[in-house]
């Protein structure tokens, strides 16, 4: 066997370990674990797939899920919060605005 052989059969060897090391890491992450071992590489590649996805859709269904329980409370908040008399609003209102803005709209409500 020449030198570029015995090259090609270590980065085989390589990338055979890499795509091995894949597999194992993608069900230690995601906890999926299996019963079904994959034994031929395109199996393997499903399975990675497989996993990838089903822990995408995992995360959506629970972002999902937690973005309605979110909206639900902020409404309730929102429910619940009083309503300003027309009066004390106004009075808030016109402390906001400068000194000129406000003596004319005195005069303008007062007329």
């Amino acid at each position: 066997m020449g030198a570029e052989a015995e090259g090609v059969v270590v980065v085989r060897a390589l990338l055979c370990r890499y795509f091995l090391s894949l597999v194992w890491s993608t069900g230690e992450v995601l906890t999926v674990g299996s019963d079904i071992y994959p034994t031929t590489d395109s199996e393997r590649a499903f399975q990675v797939v497989a996993r990838v996805l089903s822990g995408l859709m995992y995360a959506y269904l629970l972002g999902a899920v937690c973005s309605i329980f979110t909206a639900m409370s902020r409404d309730r908040v929102l429910a619940r919060l009083p309503v300003l008399p027309l009066a004390e609003a106004q009075q808030r209102f016109q402390r906001s605005l400068p000194r000129s803005t406000r003596a004319a709209s005195r005069c303008y409500t007062c007329a």
